[in-house]
């Protein structure tokens, strides 16, 4: 088996079917093989009775399968799927993720180019229900999207620069099983409703970096990354930036030797400050109004309290 669609979700119910859809009408595969499975993350609703009806109903020639993980937390579901896949490489899609009909194959095509890629991740543009303002260009990667058009490789410096968003992230199953402890990502990502601590999908390929493997963007792999509008207002928008602040001083400092995180935390601080006052200056006529701009401001406030917070 060369490729394992894991869809991990909570409550998808609604949603998984419409990724099966897509699933379905992929093509230009040749004679890739793959498979599609389901990791139902501790769903309280439908989501189960929905996937084996999908089954009993199921024409294609990648089998689709489904798997229970009751830990709640986004990374036990992924370690479900890296556990249960038959695939050489594990493509990871959420349940608001759409594939382009070609997302499988050059997927595949990519990873048989790339024999030291660990993990790469593709194209994610962004399918809003409300076409967000201005302002949401501050945010914009927060929300996964990703919309290079160059094909990098993150890790080629002397550290991993950037990461690949978490959504239609594709991971060497070998890679991750050499380079993941038996205990599991330390970042629990998303847990049920709540936001928990993300940053896993950074988690996930530091620890791969350090173990020699490459981290790319491939940039012919395009999905759509479904944004409800309730995603843009100012309630889900309050949870999701503290829990990104909350995560983010734990992800710095995976990068530095216990003995380093001291200065670097100095060090952040004041990179963290000036970014704040430089914000508040260029958005003072818009910070009481714009979402967006309150949104980037909660996210320093709260990676500095967490870093407070963490060094005690």
């Amino acid at each position: 088996m060369d490729v394992t669609v894991a869809i991990c979700t909570y409550n998808g119910a609604e949603d998984v079917p419409e990724v099966l859809d897509h699933l379905r009408a992929q093509e230009g595969g040749g004679d890739l093989q793959w498979e599609v499975l389901v990791v139902d993350n501790n769903s309280t609703d439908a989501t189960g009775a929905v996937v084996q009806a999908e089954q009993d109903n199921w024409e294609h020639e990648a089998p689709l399968r489904y798997a229970f993980e009751g830990r709640q937390g986004k990374s036990y579901a992924l370690q479900t799927a890296v556990d249960e896949a038959h695939g050489t490489w594990v493509a990871f899609l959420d349940d608001d993720n759409l594939p382009a009909p070609d997302w499988v194959a050059s997927a595949h095509r990519f990873a048989e180019d790339h024999p030291q890629a660990g993990a790469f991740g593709g194209q994610i543009h962004g399918r809003f229900e409300e076409e967000p303002p201005t302002s949401f260009g501050l945010v914009k990667p927060l929300f996964a999207l990703n919309e290079r058009t160059d094909e990098i490789c993150y890790s080629a410096g002397e550290s991993l620069q950037f990461a690949a968003p978490g959504a239609g992230l594709v991971v060497r199953r070998k890679a991750w099983k050499e380079s993941v402890p038996d205990t599991g990502l330390e970042l629990k990502g998303p847990t049920g409703d709540s936001r928990g601590t993300v940053g896993e999908e950074f988690e996930l390929q530091w620890r791969l970096y350090q173990n020699a493997w490459e981290i790319w963007h491939n940039p012919e792999m395009h999905l759509d990354h479904k944004i409800p509008s309730e995603r843009l207002e100012e309630e889900y928008l309050e949870d999701f930036f503290a829990a990104i602040g909350r995560s983010r001083y734990r992800t710095r400092m995976m990068r530095f030797e216990p003995w380093e995180r001291p200065l670097a935390t100095i060090v952040y601080w004041g990179a963290d400050l000036w970014k704040l006052a430089r914000l508040c200056w260029t958005y003072r006529n818009k910070i009481r109004t714009d979402r967006f701009v309150r949104g980037r401001v909660r996210m320093i406030l709260y990676t500095f309290v967490a870093s407070l917070q963490l060094e005690q």
